[in-house]
């Protein structure tokens, strides 16, 4: 007799959630959130350090255990969608800076649309630091 058993397995990542029930308007601190293993099955943009919500504000009220993702809470963005933004450019051999106006909002690593004030022209890059974006 002979079985067969097919196995599917689903990563797990370590993701940020709510330690207890929290009020909507409510600035998380390091005590409201746990750190625990999770599946996802979605795409989610979640977060995976403690630091990167902490002081941050709740749109809207979630239990215990549940998954602290972007559409829940207010962002301190590092670039605000609208904003003036320093726009780089560099290669081996030359860098560029110059002004860009921001068309999306990100956090540091996040990719995004500038558009350059002088030229009008549409550019895609990686947000280096505050107002600071970095262009292919």
């Amino acid at each position: 007799m002979e079985f067969i058993c097919n196995l599917i397995s689903q990563p797990y990542y370590l993701a940020v959630t709510a330690d207890k029930a929290l009020r909507k308007g409510q600035r998380l601190s390091p005590s409201d959130i746990a750190i625990k293993p999770i599946t996802l099955y979605t795409d989610k943009k979640v977060f995976f350090k403690s630091s990167e919500v902490v002081g941050s504000k709740l749109k809207r009220s979630v239990k215990k255990g549940e998954l602290l993702t972007t559409s829940r809470l207010y962002l301190d963005y590092d670039v605000e969608k609208g904003q003036a933004v320093d726009v780089v450019y560099q290669s081996e051999t030359i860098r560029l800076e110059t002004l860009g106006t921001a068309l999306e909002s990100g956090l540091v690593g996040d990719t995004v649309s500038v558009q350059n004030q002088q030229s009008g022209k549409l550019l895609r890059g990686v947000v280096i630091k505050k107002n600071r974006v970095r262009v292919y």
